[in-house]
């Protein structure tokens, strides 16, 4: 459970270094059509039948050092009958550059039972490196993101770029001082059920090395089929079983072409 957040919203979109993105992909120039300031999501995340815990993400825009970025916070709880068993309370911020969508600044505190880890890491465009309060200065490769600014990243400027199916997206991510690598395949377009209608939505499957998922089977995730590629649902396979995770609550989206009830 040390990493419930990671596990639940994190396999790609939230992610690290994109190696199918060039630097002028990611100019000022490419419009974002995908999120603004505002913008708000909540889910609720089941053990089977249990209701286990919910998870909050929001981004506004906030000044740092005269400069405006955008803040992106989430947010992960257990709650109910989960949370007398297990507590977590997780939370992970990004500083992302408007222009680009880069990150300057990422924060991670995590707070599960008597587990504690806290760390900051600092984005250093101008030499390809970053530095991590735990670990100290390391060289990355160039667009480097943290877990968080990933998950943006990837609605803003990625899932533009997938159009067929069996289309592949190729990440490289760093979380937990370390780099790790992800593809995230288009599998479906369909239409699924939703407390907010049936609605057309992408069905991926992500595979990350070295971590807990290997198999493309264990994770799928399906998001809005429209500009802002809003994650509705996701679904994991573990050893102590199924977890799914599913959109209950959001305001603030950008395109009015939402396949939401947009508000």
């Amino acid at each position: 459970m040390r990493h419930f957040f990671f596990l639940i919203f994190f396999i790609s979109l939230l992610t690290d270094c994109v190696s199918q993105v060039t630097h002028e992909s990611i100019s000022n120039k490419f419009e974002n059509t995908a999120f603004k300031s505002g913008e708000y999501l909540k889910y609720e995340v089941n053990y089977g039948l249990i209701k286990g815990g919910e998870a909050e993400m929001s981004i506004d825009v906030k000044n740092v050092g005269g400069d405006w970025y955008y803040h992106g916070v989430a947010v992960a709880t257990t709650t109910g009958v989960a949370a007398k068993l297990f507590t977590i309370y997780d939370i992970y911020e990004t500083f992302i550059d408007i222009s680009d969508g880069l990150p300057i600044k990422a924060t991670r505190n995590i707070k599960e039972e008597a587990y504690r880890y806290y760390n900051e890491i600092l984005f250093r465009r101008e030499d390809s490196t970053l530095f991590s309060v735990i670990s100290g200065q390391k060289k990355v490769p160039p667009y480097t993101l943290d877990v968080l600014s990933a998950f943006y990243f990837s609605r803003r400027y990625l899932f533009k770029k997938v159009v067929e199916i069996g289309d592949t997206i190729q990440l490289l991510t760093y979380f937990d001082d370390k780099l790790y690598d992800i593809s995230l395949q288009l599998d479906q377009k369909q239409k699924i059920k939703t407390k907010f209608g049936k609605i057309e939505v992408l069905m991926f499957k992500p595979i990350v090395d070295n971590i807990l998922f290997t198999d493309k089977n264990q994770m799928e995730i399906w998001f809005t089929n429209d500009p802002n590629f809003v994650p509705v649902k996701i679904r994991v396979d573990l050893p102590v079983g199924k977890i799914h995770c599913r959109l209950i609550d959001y305001s603030g989206l950008k395109s009015k072409k939402s396949q939401l009830n947009f508000r």
